[in-house]
């Protein structure tokens, strides 16, 4: 991904941007994603037109993969100097990230003798996890990984109430979360609870390639019917590029690739709020 399309989707994932707010190379960068990956849209508006996101998966999906490009953070690093004369001035896609961890039921994490400091929300704690090439976070409780922000913050959606922490990570793990996660098993059971679309079973085949240990894919209750019921057809055809070849993955991930290749639809995590059981 050129400099020049991360700047633009970063300003898309904050809502709709005027086209003309845009320089020329932007412009074909965005026109050119569009084309390729049906992530965002162009719609005219009176005498002009807007950009705006179609699936926020897709647009994180690939600002993930920029910010894990070291020639690209370079670049940005370099770009950075030039503005603002430092390289620590803006994003740099340096060392360390902060995903979003919400435990419950008196779940925690230590690194060494260092215990993860949490701040109370009323259904538990939630805190920011710095992690870095050398982090070894750990937990006695059960590690849950969705991707959209919804399930981070309603968790009436976990089948069970058991302790556990509930981590948030956009679209696309972080480079540094799975070197975290692939290192050393850092809780008893990982349960991931992606989109049922073509982002979320590539970074499962991620996890798995990366020999995550106790990993397992969350099949939300009455799913078969939620896919038939409420799948989107767009959502698929814009998210199967992403998806990994079938044999890549095992057990219930490999179960819901062959479901959404033979109905031609996705589900989003959201979907698991509209069971009639739901709690």
């Amino acid at each position: 991904m050129s400099l020049d399309l991360a700047r633009a989707l970063k300003r898309i994932e904050a809502g709709e941007i005027p086209a003309s707010s845009l320089g020329v190379k932007q412009r074909r960068a965005l026109d050119r994603f569009i084309s390729e990956t049906g992530g965002a849209v162009l719609e005219r508006r009176g005498g002009g037109a807007v950009y705006r996101a179609k699936s926020a998966s897709v647009i994180s999906t690939h600002l993930a993969r920029y910010r894990d490009d070291p020639e690209l953070a370079a670049g940005q690093r370099a770009a950075n100097l030039a503005s603002n004369g430092s390289t620590k001035t803006g994003a740099t896609g340096l060392g360390r990230c902060y995903p979003i961890l919400r435990a419950v039921g008196g779940a925690s994490w230590w690194n060494g003798t260092r215990r993860l400091s949490l701040t109370p929300d009323g259904e538990g704690a939630v805190g920011a996890m710095p992690i870095d090439a050398a982090t070894t976070w750990t937990s006695k409780e059960p590690l849950w990984l969705v991707e959209n922000q919804a399930m981070l913050e309603d968790l009436s959606w976990l089948p069970t109430d058991e302790p556990c922490s509930v981590m948030w990570y956009s679209g696309r793990l972080h480079g540094l979360v799975l070197g975290w996660l692939s290192r050393s098993q850092v809780a008893p059971r990982l349960f991931h609870f992606p989109d049922y679309d073509g982002v979320g079973l590539a970074e499962h085949a991620r996890l798995q390639a990366a020999g995550v240990k106790c990993l397992g894919f969350h099949l939300a209750p009455g799913w078969t019917e939620l896919l038939a019921k409420r799948g989107s057809r767009e959502l698929w055809e814009i998210t199967r590029r992403f998806a990994p070849p079938a044999d890549t993955l095992s057990g219930a991930a490999a179960v819901v690739h062959e479901a959404l290749a033979q109905s031609g639809k996705a589900l989003e995590q959201e979907a698991a709020f509209l069971r009639s059981d739901h709690r």
